[in-house]
């Protein structure tokens, strides 16, 4: 049974309650801090804040937000309810929201890998996702083509490079201004790309395990983090030049 914790405000309570009831009709298992805190008492909320009930709040909030299956946001939020998002994306939730006018956030709601406007079709998306995968994963890396990979790329877990370069593409728009430059090239089934996956259905690896020396990342390091290229050789070289790819990247291209 997936989990599923909800990171919201008080002021949502409504909201989050008739959400968790409808995913919880669905099979999912929903880690409700209302509900954890619905008799709490805040009448000084510095005082609760620094009691055993508000420290167990506070553990539960964070361990949820971070262990969860899907962590979903609904706005209007709080500080505190963002500072739980930040929480989840450093350890590689996957995050979807409600979006609702009045939201103050700025550039960290691209932590948020999917928006919605409507509850309705973020099930759909719940479900849609919660299907048993008719393919295996496979790694890509997503990046520039005319400023090509050693300017920056991503590493994208998904099924075909087709649906990598749309993933890429929605929801990181900071690589590629222009949709036409978009590449996203299938990577070699290697242990040391394959480990770094951490999730079974499509998703983005935040932050990639990289070489000390030039500071890339898809090449298997030694012990001390650094890759062959750096170790045999001190000549310039281009990360598409020497990076061990498939045919299929070739022509499997929009």
């Amino acid at each position: 049974m997936k989990k599923v914790y909800i990171a919201s405000s008080w002021k949502n309570r409504h909201a989050v309650e008739m959400l968790t009831a409808l995913l919880r009709d669905l099979g999912y298992e929903v880690l409700s801090f209302i509900e954890r805190e619905a008799n709490a008492h805040k009448a000084n909320f510095a005082e609760w804040m620094h009691s055993q009930d508000g420290k167990d709040a506070f553990s539960f909030d964070i361990h949820n937000a971070t262990t969860a299956d899907w962590v979903i946001y609904i706005g209007p939020s709080s500080i505190d309810t963002w500072a739980q998002i930040g929480a989840a994306w450093a350890n590689n939730r996957i995050i979807v929201g409600l979006y609702a006018h009045g939201e103050q956030s700025g550039l960290m709601r691209l932590m948020v890998q999917h928006w919605f406007d409507d509850y309705r079709d973020l099930l759909k998306f719940l479900k849609s996702w919660d299907k048993p995968p008719k393919k295996s994963l496979k790694p890509y890396m997503y990046y520039n083509e005319e400023k090509g990979a050693d300017e920056g790329a991503l590493l994208i877990f998904h099924y075909t490079s087709r649906e990598a370069k749309l993933f890429g593409w929605h929801n990181d728009p900071g690589i590629v201004d222009e949709f036409v430059n978009a590449r996203a090239r299938a990577l070699k089934l290697e242990p040391h790309i394959m480990k770094q996956a951490t999730s079974t259905i499509p998703h983005e690896v935040g932050s990639p395990e990289s070489c000390k020396s030039c500071l890339l990342w898809g090449f298997e390091l030694d012990k001390n983090g650094i890759c062959e290229l750096c170790r045999e050789s001190e000549a310039g070289y281009t990360f598409e030049e020497n990076f061990k790819s498939e045919p299929e990247a070739q022509n499997d291209n929009i």
